[in-house]
């Protein structure tokens, strides 16, 4: 963590922290696409014998909104329309 002092004048003297510059998000799983990822596919998969997710990055024009706080990617959305 870098700290640095500021003066603010009169006197007074602020310390600021931080942890550095933000990391740029990760940028979406479909190819070609380098927009950052805003989203992950709720697909649930098996993993190891464990419930989960898909958890595939995707920005908003990839997502594919299934529901009020679900998203799928499109190959998950075009298999569970073929359900």
């Amino acid at each position: 963590m870098t700290c640095k002092p500021i003066t603010l004048g009169d006197g007074f003297t602020a310390i600021t922290c931080s942890r550095g510059a933000r990391r740029r998000a990760a940028a979406c799983d479909e190819p070609h696409c380098q927009r950052p990822h805003t989203r992950l596919c709720d697909y649930p998969v098996t993993r190891g014998g464990r419930p989960g997710t898909c958890d595939r990055k995707l920005c908003d024009g990839h997502a594919v909104r299934m529901g009020e706080d679900t998203d799928y990617c499109p190959a998950h959305s075009r298999l569970q329309e073929d359900s």
